[in-house]
């Protein structure tokens, strides 16, 4: 292995530092008092969220609690819980005081249509599902018993998140001294917590407490070799604390292996009802997960004919596998050389830049990313490092992974430098900085003057993951016809049949009736379907699975694209001749972190349901 990655394959987002708190604190309100203030509510629910989670609250991009982890104790956890529960009563009264009352039933027939929309009882029914949200992981899915996986991405993740320059700061050195000295406590308190997961979160958690180990047993100390400052007793305390948290994690990988893996008999699956209840708390969905299952199917369907076709004309074989296999090897064979991969990734910006500039209708960024070479202990390929939500403005930078000058092994080199050919260059830049996620954050922030603090700290993750997924779409059709397009549409392709393989899994893995076939074959089942249908090797798919028993919203990136497709075309069918696709995608990014349902409120006139089922399925009525 070229470096230790601690949170590939377990996050999707990086975590940037370097500011303090940006929301005021709130002064606590007795529950047993009457709030009139919608915005009082707001602050102090966003405050408590950030004070009981320091792991969330660094991604955010607030500092002030990097020196610490959560705080696991079961205490803790149910003080959390119970202040949850008191701020939805206090926000369910405030509703309840509206003219008329707002239900406190997450029921968007509430909210009135179009832009003359009342923002107070929306902004109001937003909150009652972000506490819904939380309450319900919470209390009900209990991730303290249920999930080894919780505590050793908390540790991940809150290493991971100080691995950057600002290290190199004393107040990054004292925030790696807390979190390391947290690190012990945090693991004895799992094994106290942890009741009778499933098996297979298990096996999960030891890999990746293994990898945590690894990268505090190995990378870590090289980071901070280089780190030694002025003050030796202080470096010398956190080469202590390493290797006590270092021993912490050997100690929960014996733990998880010889103790609770014998006795993990858990199940996993989600039923029906209680997906619903944590799709309607996060996304507000208005439909049946039957008609999602049978939407995304529809478009898998559709998506992997395209797919074929176009693999056919590129390779010219006539069987689908034969050609996906020879088409993608033609297109990773077309990758830069070491010394030109900067080179090419500056040459992708410039030719995105340049083709969204000419009326393309799809949100260029003010700025440009820096092209930067990825630290050593990162690992990634090509990813963008931007801003968290309460940072300040800052370069963004997009960082690639370049070969290790200490690789001999020529079959390596070639293996990385195909995963960095010049399409899925192209391909990244599209997704992640225009018109996908950095163009998404500059507009937001942009319009952090007219946002509530609760739009703009929305948790629509179909929204956010949507975006990039749909953005691409649209941009890959503005290229000139040719191999480039061809090229550019086939590894779009196949990444979108992933995308909506998993929201399809996850449904498929936990939303069961009578009759449905046992859990081992149902797995066996989606595994066949990502690898023959999806195009994933076997590993992969197997990967996929697990992860969609332990992650079943895996899949909201299909969900919110095509939500964002549904939502276009009423809104294009709205607007007749005086429809405009940049007007349109303005309207959406500049509305804030919003549920696509609620997009579609504002929108549209008379909104019809997010997603409307196929000609030949008709989605159960949800209840």
């Amino acid at each position: 292995m070229k470096r230790v990655a601690l949170l590939l394959g377990i996050l999707l987002v990086g975590f940037p530092l370097g500011c303090n708190r940006s929301l005021p604190k709130a002064v606590p309100v007795d529950a047993g008092t009457r709030v009139s203030s919608l915005a009082s509510l707001v602050l102090e629910e966003l405050d408590g969220e950030l004070q009981s989670s320091p792991t969330q609250a660094s991604w955010l991009g607030d500092h002030s609690s990097d020196d610490r982890l959560d705080d696991v104790r079961i205490d803790a956890i149910w003080r959390e819980v119970a202040r949850l529960g008191s701020m939805q009563d206090r926000v369910q009264r405030f509703a309840e005081g509206l003219t008329p009352p707002l239900p406190t039933k997450l029921d968007l027939a509430a909210i009135p249509d179009g832009v003359e929309k009342d923002s107070q009882r929306l902004d109001t029914l937003l909150l009652l599902a972000r506490i819904e949200s939380l309450r319900f992981e919470r209390e009900e899915l209990r991730p303290h018993e249920r999930s080894p996986l919780y505590y050793a991405e908390l540790v991940a993740w809150g290493l991971d998140g100080l691995a950057t320059s600002n290290l190199a700061t004393s107040s990054g050195l004292r925030a790696l001294r807390g979190r390391l000295q947290a690190v012990p406590l945090l693991l004895k308190e799992a094994q106290r917590n942890l009741k009778n997961p499933p098996e297979l979160w298990t096996k999960r958690a030891i890999e990746v407490t293994q990898q945590t180990r690894d990268f505090v047993a190995t990378v870590l100390p090289r980071l901070l070799v280089r780190l030694r400052g002025p003050d030796p007793k202080q470096s010398d305390e956190v080469a202590r604390l390493r290797e006590e948290a270092q021993r912490a994690l050997e100690d929960y990988i014996t733990f998880l292996s010889r103790d609770l893996l014998p006795r993990s008999k858990g199940e996993w699956a989600l039923p029906r009802e209680r997906l619903l209840v944590r799709l309607r708390a996060m996304e507000l969905l208005d439909v049946p997960i039957e008609t999602v299952l049978a939407a995304a199917e529809q478009e898998h369907e559709r998506s992997r004919e395209q797919a074929e076709e176009l693999a056919r004309d590129i390779s010219e074989y006539q069987s689908a596998s034969r050609a996906m296999s020879e088409a993608l090897r033609e297109i990773e064979e077309d990758h830069p050389k070491p010394e030109e991969l900067a080179t090419t990734v500056e040459q992708s910006l410039h030719r995105v830049y340049e083709l969204l500039a000419d009326g393309s209708g799809l949100p260029v960024p003010v700025v440009r990313p820096r092209v930067v070479e990825m630290a050593p202990y990162r690992f990634g390929y090509l990813q963008l490092l931007s801003a968290a939500p309460l940072e300040p403005d800052r370069e963004p930078l997009l960082q690639y992974d370049p070969v290790d000058v200490n690789w001999k092994d020529k079959r390596q080199i070639s293996e990385h430098l195909r995963m960095l050919n010049r399409s899925q260059i192209m391909v990244t830049v599209l997704r992640d900085v225009a018109p996908g996620r950095l163009a998404h954050q500059l507009i937001l922030r942009q319009k952090q003057g007219s946002l509530s603090q609760l739009r703009q700290r929305g948790h629509s993750l179909a929204l956010v993951e949507g975006w990039p997924l749909y953005a691409t779409q649209q941009a890959i059709s503005l290229f000139p016809k040719g191999a480039t397009r061809d090229h550019l549409q086939l590894l779009f392709l196949r990444h979108r049949l992933v995308q909506l393989g998993r929201l399809i899994v996850a449904l498929r893995l936990h939303v069961v009736g009578s009759g449905a076939a046992a859990v081992s074959q149902r797995m066996e089942d989606a595994i066949r379907f990502l690898a023959e249908d999806c195009y994933l090797d076997e590993h992969a798919a197997r990967r996929e699975v697990e992860r969609g028993t332990y992650e079943p919203l895996y899949g909201l990136a299909a969900l919110g694209a095509l939500q964002l497709t549904q939502l276009r075309d009423d809104y294009k069918a709205q607007q007749g001749e005086s429809y405009s696709q940049s007007s349109f995608h303005e309207a959406v990014l500049s509305a804030g972190l919003l549920p696509v349902s609620v997009l579609r409120k504002l929108l549209l006139r008379n909104p019809s349901p997010s997603l409307r089922p196929p000609p030949s399925s008709s989605g159960s009525p949800s209840k």
